[in-house]
């Protein structure tokens, strides 16, 4: 008695289900990008600004947020209170401010012609 079609060993067939078996296996192990443990994460010296919430080394903040914890925040802003400088940005500037110790850096485009 012959066995069916779909039961019978076939090279294609296989092949095709080494070929499945290789890529879950593959897909199952840590990407590159989520390889790395928490302890390297912070002593990274990207990660430092998260112990220095005062400084503002990226877009959005130290971690991305936006937002930062410190208090009290001002409820309301008159002109000339609280402004500790102030300065003319030559250009036109559309780079987020980066705040690290007492130096704040931005960017912008100076046309030449």
């Amino acid at each position: 008695m012959s066995s069916p079609a779909l039961l019978r060993p076939s090279c294609p067939r296989l092949v095709a289900l080494w070929c499945v078996a290789l890529v879950v296996c593959v897909g199952c192990g840590d990407r590159w990008f989520e390889a790395g443990t928490l302890e390297s994460a912070i002593t990274n010296d990207q990660f430092t600004s998260w112990e220095k919430p005062s400084e503002w080394s990226q877009w959005r903040g130290g971690v991305l947020g936006g937002a930062v914890d410190e208090r009290p925040l001002p409820t309301a802003w008159r002109a000339g209170e609280g402004l500790l400088w102030e300065v003319e940005i030559p250009g036109r500037g559309n780079s987020s401010p980066v705040v690290v110790g007492d130096s704040v850096l931005l960017t912008s485009e100076v046309s030449t012609a």
